[in-house]
């Protein structure tokens, strides 16, 4: 924001965010001296909206490279208005945030590993039941080829 003066981090914390910045790809990668005056801000810029120094951040810096003449001054703008991070997924199952799948066409929302390997219950004795749960799985499994 203009006008608003952000402290350095930690030493640790810059000297993290210059290697991030030496790391990016070319042609975001900023010369060594733009990387020093540039950590100090992504330290605790990052730190204060809630990224770390992965490859989210590194996604949201150097989205849509095409068209742009100063790759430095972009950069800097962008690490200076550099939104909050969006909240992380949950399971649609147990509500764990964390990594997701989702469960062999079983059901459209994503759920964690533990929740879509849980092992489904006794099978029905009733044979329609049993011949909807082949058809099911069938339509899954197609649906699962054409991806």
């Amino acid at each position: 924001m203009p006008g608003e003066h952000l402290r350095p981090g930690p030493a640790d914390d810059v000297a993290a965010a210059e290697q991030f910045l030496m790391n990016l790809p070319a042609p975001w990668t900023p010369w060594p001296q733009t990387a020093r005056s540039l950590a100090p801000v992504l330290a605790t810029t990052a730190a204060a909206r809630g990224w770390h120094l992965g490859t989210a951040l590194r996604a949201q810096l150097t989205d849509r490279p095409d068209g742009i003449r100063s790759h430095p001054a972009v950069l800097s703008a962008r690490i200076r208005q550099l939104p909050n991070r969006p909240p992380p997924a949950r399971c649609a199952s147990c509500g764990a945030p964390g990594s997701l799948v989702h469960a062999n066409g079983q059901s459209p929302r994503p759920v964690c590993v533990p929740c879509a390997t849980v092992p489904a219950g006794p099978p029905s004795a009733d044979p329609a039941a049993q011949a909807a749960a082949v058809r099911s799985a069938i339509r899954a499994g197609r649906r699962a080829r054409r991806r």
